[in-house]
């Protein structure tokens, strides 16, 4: 009865929390529209628009890829290694999606016609990077069916985007810097939350997992688990 109620209050809060994600994201782009005006905003879509699109390439499917891996080990060493393995794994494909970002923001930014929009683009590039981290986070603690965490990092990221955006946005203004960094700072401002709630979801794991120690190797390779995650990943 218990475990049934702790399911309920998990999936409860994972409830909430997206509904709180959505009414925060909502909330973020009034006071910013303000501040910004349509010409700032247009930078800020324009840059989000191209973040998206990365975003979407180098994280989705990631967390339920995971879960499905995890989910099939029965070993709680064997499910910590894995997910250990996949983390290095993903971090890698974060930072790949990032440099190329970085490296691709000018061309981009002409191409769509907004240069303007390169600053932007720059300050949120690094969020790809954690991301992807949290994504395998959430991950392996779907796996485990702990879903309160989870909810606790979503509602943080969220929280932190609208007060850092904002109050780096007022920053910008009131040291009167130009728009296109004053859209940078509020830009910058997904990157603090994704930071933390990244740093957040690791601290958490580490922290609620038996520290295993034990060099024990699991029975499939790194390139097995890396070629089954790819296959769940890429069609989701």
């Amino acid at each position: 009865m218990k475990k049934k109620n702790l399911i309920f209050e998990s999936a409860l809060s994972l409830t909430i929390s997206a509904l709180i994600v959505k009414i925060l994201g909502v909330v973020y782009k009034v006071p910013l529209s303000y501040m910004l005006d349509d010409r700032g905003m247009g930078y800020f879509n324009t840059a989000y628009g191209i973040y998206s699109m990365f975003y979407i390439l180098s994280s989705s499917g990631i967390p339920k890829a995971t879960t499905c891996i995890i989910g099939e080990e029965s070993d709680e060493l064997c499910c910590y290694i894995t997910y250990k393995r996949l983390l290095k794994f993903f971090c890698f494909v974060g930072m790949f999606f990032t440099v190329v970002l970085l490296v691709l923001s000018p061309l981009l930014v002409r191409v769509l016609s907004n240069t303007n929009a390169f600053f932007p683009l720059l300050a949120i590039a690094p969020s790809l990077l954690f991301v992807t981290i949290s994504g395998v986070c959430r991950g392996y603690l779907s796996a485990k069916g702990r879903l309160l965490p989870i909810a606790i990092s979503q509602t943080l990221e969220a929280v932190l985007k609208l007060v850092m955006g904002i109050l780096f946005a007022r920053l910008g203004t009131v040291l009167k810097l130009d728009l296109s960094y004053v859209c940078a700072l509020a830009v910058f401002g997904i990157t603090v939350g994704a930071l933390v709630g990244a740093v957040f979801l690791i601290s958490y794991v580490n922290f609620t997992s038996k520290p295993y120690k034990t060099r024990q190797k699991n029975k499939e390779k790194n390139t097995d688990i890396y070629k089954k995650v790819l296959k769940t990943a890429i069609p989701i």
